[in-house]
């Protein structure tokens, strides 16, 4: 499996993604995809801010996310919340 790039996911900012928790699907939508300086990581170091409902509130951990691709495996972190929704981040580096 090749590593992950900022490419994979600028094309989706205001995407859909969905996501499978405790029998519940949710949907998460790519809000930013954002480039973080230089990095050793091959594809560079990069973060991805998604917006999910406020309920439930998901804890860090991996998710399998799928949009029209292949279903990927992201870290994801509760990064806050506002009458609009819950925020996650994923960063790669």
């Amino acid at each position: 499996m090749r590593g992950l790039t900022l490419e994979d996911f600028a094309a989706n900012v205001g995407a859909a993604y969905s996501l499978e928790s405790g029998g519940s699907r949710l949907s998460l939508v790519l809000e930013e995809a954002n480039a973080l300086g230089q990095s050793m990581r091959e594809g560079g170091s990069f973060s991805l801010l998604f917006r999910g409902p406020l309920e439930p509130l998901l804890p860090q951990g991996i998710y399998t996310l799928r949009n029209e691709g292949d279903p990927i495996d992201i870290f994801l972190v509760p990064i806050g919340q506002d009458p609009g929704g819950t925020r996650y981040e994923a960063i790669f580096n």
